[in-house]
């Protein structure tokens, strides 16, 4: 059997199953088979083995469980993140929240301080480390997420400083910034998200209380007594959310600015400590 053909059982596999994605059936069977291109899977002569392996990833697939879980990885900012159900997959328009940190800690002085808070997998904190002289701590209430974030550490040979806190709890360092990406679903609309999010990322990375806006609260409350002078506030937030957030912040920031996303929805919001 040659590549093409087992593309078209994977296809219309994912198609009975409910997911189907003729880019993501090219996609799972060169992942499946250790290729980086569907050029070199299309004329490919698959063994049986292969062709197992294949069938056992659709069949995890079918099920809604995301594909980056299943092979164990997914990109972020240009390179690759392990990820598993302990962790949210990182998502394209967090890259937005961190092309901003970047940004300003690049125009600031050296020995810039950055604390990264719900950091999950450590795609956040991890990028800015590596894109920046920055001096990076993440936090995550997960033991099982920081576990994934040192991962990712090693991995990328990063030097950031990950720690077990639930938020400031365990946090003693001041910070010229703080970013968080935290959980900001209603409790309510958690059912309504579509399976592959709902049945298997982390609920404690989903959920952000009765208003979805739990975690902002507490971080907007005690942000001011972890940041520096001129300090500032990065948040990626959830649809309809930016100006309960913004009116929130009001009271100990200013300068605060609300970013889009691809798809022109407000997506971060940016204060800095007010004076």
């Amino acid at each position: 059997m040659k590549g093409k053909e087992l593309i078209k059982i994977v296809e219309k596999r994912l198609q009975d199953g409910g997911v189907f994605d003729h880019l993501e059936a090219e996609w799972l069977v060169a992942l499946a088979l250790g290729k980086n291109r569907i050029s070199e899977v299309v004329d490919l002569e698959i063994s049986s083995d292969e062709k197992s392996r294949v069938e056992d990833i659709v069949s995890e697939r079918i099920t809604g469980k995301p594909l980056s879980y299943i092979i164990g990885n997914a990109e972020f900012f240009g390179r690759e993140f392990e990820v598993d159900e302990n962790v949210l997959i990182p998502r394209p328009e967090t890259e937005i929240l961190v092309e901003k940190v970047i940004e300003d800690v690049n125009g600031l002085s050296k020995n810039v301080k950055v604390l990264d808070l719900c950091t999950g997998s450590g795609a956040i904190g991890i990028t800015i480390a590596l894109e920046t002289d920055a001096s990076v701590t993440c936090s995550d209430v997960s033991e099982k997420a920081i576990l994934v974030a040192a991962k990712n550490q090693d991995k990328l040979h990063s030097s950031c400083n990950i720690i077990q806190s639930d938020l400031f709890e365990n946090i003693t360092d001041k910070f010229d910034i703080i970013v968080s990406n935290p959980p900001y679903i209603k409790t309510a609309d958690i059912q309504s998200l579509e399976v592959q999010v709902r049945d298997f990322e982390p609920m404690i990375a989903l959920d952000g209380g009765e208003s979805g806006l739990e975690f902002y609260e507490k971080i907007i409350s005690l942000a001011p007594k972890y940041l520096n002078q001129n300090g500032k506030i990065y948040f990626e937030i959830g649809i309809d959310q930016s100006q309960m957030i913004v009116d929130m912040m009001k009271k100990d920031f200013e300068q605060i600015c609300v970013i889009r996303d691809y798809n022109k929805i407000d997506r971060v919001i940016i204060g800095k400590l007010r004076i």
